[in-house]
């Protein structure tokens, strides 16, 4: 094996050096390193042999395509390589006004992975994903989330049509949601890992019913409730949609508020406070009328966050306003990849 070794490491080079078209300092140097091959002795050569590949490798090194496999290695450019680490990360810009730092909200609502957008009352600035949940008042030195009302240490600025705000407010919006990095000039937004197992159960365990006696629409709350809610369908989405379809358009919050409110049932405006209702429920033991809360995923946010709001429906289906096809209102398949894979959690709020 040794002389096998030994003489396919020449072999080759001598293959290699006499393509070139026999120059004769080539082919000095050819020998040249026979020699010192040789002299070196068989397990020298019988490693570089095994090293090159020439043991195995069928026939001449041309033929290598045909053996290699069909992946190859890929060296990105340095550009190539910047762009992608650029594309990765989204950065805000910080302004000077008043000799305070600020930034807009419309740029730090889009780095983040989230909707922002004046209200009709032309005063207030919202942000979220399917409904609002961070209020900004134009002037004022407060704004809310989720219902909370938090301080910033300068009142909002309107300019251009955009609503500035103190770069210090984001750690306070998105500190616990995105991962941030402040610089002198930007503020800038990291991707999130997006490899988790979302809802309590996993991401392939369907939606079921909970067992139980059939009941008449008389005695059973939730079957009004849903035959309620269907007369909605195709109501268009709107984000930050007024309080109980005031002007008859909808988001996942408001349209859900809305249903209840019509049985009885008081919940907050948007979709996280509603989730702080009721009472838990496993996703096999769902019964129509509860409520049925999702993630909306994005790579510079938590996706453990609550961004959508449904009715569940049963038989694996839930009615809730989306911007999704640009329906509205609309009843989906809940055990499809996407809705299984964003589920978070169910609460109940029917006696």
């Amino acid at each position: 094996m040794a002389v096998r070794g030994s003489f396919c490491v020449l072999g080759t080079l001598r293959r290699k050096i006499d393509q070139s078209g026999g120059d004769r300092n080539l082919k000095r140097v050819r020998n040249g390193v026979a020699s010192i091959a040789l002299r070196k002795g068989w397990t020298l050569a019988l490693a570089a042999g095994l090293l090159s590949g020439c043991v195995t490798n069928p026939g001449d090194t041309q033929n290598l395509r045909q053996h290699g496999g069909t992946n190859p290695v890929i060296i990105k450019s340095k550009a190539a390589s910047d762009a992608t680490r650029a594309a990765n990360i989204r950065t805000v810009r910080i302004r000077s006004v008043y000799h305070t730092d600020y930034v807009a909200l419309s740029e730090a609502a889009l780095a983040a992975g989230y909707h922002g957008a004046w209200m009709n009352d032309g005063k207030t600035y919202g942000i979220g994903d399917n409904d609002v949940i961070w209020k900004f008042r134009d002037g004022e030195s407060r704004f809310t989330k989720a219902g909370k009302t938090y301080p910033m240490s300068a009142p909002s600025v309107r300019e251009k049509g955009r609503l500035l705000v103190p770069a210090s407010v984001l750690k306070q919006m998105f500190g616990h949601e995105s991962a941030l990095s402040a610089g002198s000039q930007e503020i800038t937004f990291l991707p999130r890992r997006t490899d988790r197992e979302t809802g309590a159960d996993g991401t392939s365990l369907p939606f079921t019913d909970k067992l139980r006696i059939k009941q008449t629409l008389d005695t059973d709350p939730s079957a009004a409730l849903i035959d309620y809610a269907k007369q909605y369908l195709g109501t268009p989405y709107e984000f930050g949609a007024p309080a109980h379809l005031a002007d008859g358009m909808a988001d996942c919050s408001s349209f859900v508020q809305h249903v209840f409110d019509h049985f009885g049932v008081s919940l907050p405006r948007d979709s996280r406070q509603q989730s702080q209702q009721g009472v838990p429920v496993s996703r096999d033991e769902l019964l129509p009328g509860d409520l049925l809360f999702f993630n909306v995923p994005g790579r510079f946010k938590s996706q453990d966050t609550v961004g959508h709001v449904g009715i569940f429906m049963g038989d694996g289906q839930m009615i809730h306003a989306s911007p999704a096809n640009g329906i509205g209102v609309q009843i989906s398949d809940i055990n499809k990849p996407y809705y299984l894979r964003t589920f978070l959690y169910a609460k109940r709020v029917l006696p």
